[in-house]
């Protein structure tokens, strides 16, 4: 009974590594492809919908509110005068 169920099993270990390295192998290679074709099609979707966004925002008078307008220039400014003012570290060094 036990040489039964170790040739069973050593059965059963060959031919999974028979599997491994044909079928399970070309089976990964297909699902690669697959996600990579399938990737790529979702990000030329996103980048067709990006597009058309952005031509409608460009039709727009105005894309911004006020306030957001107002914050974003202050956020610039600041941005600026940081490196303003490495640079005028770096060059005094």
């Amino acid at each position: 009974m036990r040489n039964y169920i170790y040739k069973v099993l050593i059965l059963c270990f060959f031919l999974f590594i028979v599997y491994e390295f044909t079928i399970g192998k070309e089976i990964r290679f297909i699902k690669k492809e697959l996600i990579n074709k399938v990737s790529s099609y979702q990000s030329d979707i996103y980048k067709e919908k990006m597009r058309n966004n952005i031509k409608d925002l460009l039709k727009k008078d105005r894309i911004l509110y006020e306030e957001d307008a107002k914050l974003l220039s202050d956020l610039f400014k600041k941005i600026l005068f940081e490196i303003n003012y490495t640079n005028d570290f770096k060059k005094k060094n």
